[in-house]
């Protein structure tokens, strides 16, 4: 999969209702397949709260909770996604940064 077809999103809404309830990148290709099942590509995505404390990482998606498992709260968090795509003898990578609102 091409990178430039990744997308990050910037809000998300861990409220119940399966909707829209995790942080990820997605692919324009296939906006419904979870990133992480796509071959060939790797994804490591590290959030972090405003005050710069890490909140979780290594995972592909984000549900709103810390790495304890409690519930974040609403707000502004920040998100640094590394991606790398193989295909056939062509390697590609890119680094995502910026911010992602968490609402409930």
């Amino acid at each position: 999969i091409p990178l430039d077809a990744i997308e990050v999103p910037n809000v998300f809404t861990p409220n119940g209702d399966n909707r829209n309830s995790q942080f990820t990148v997605f692919s324009t290709y296939n906006p419904d397949q979870e990133i992480c099942s796509f071959p060939n590509l790797e994804a490591s995505m590290k959030i972090y709260n405003r005050w710069g404390n890490l909140i979780t990482e290594d995972k592909c998606f984000w549900d709103g909770r810390s790495e304890n498992g409690d519930d974040m709260n609403d707000g502004v968090y920040y998100y640094i996604v590394d991606l790398k795509s193989q295909c056939l003898d062509r390697t590609e990578e890119d680094k995502r940064s910026g911010s992602v609102t968490l609402l409930r």
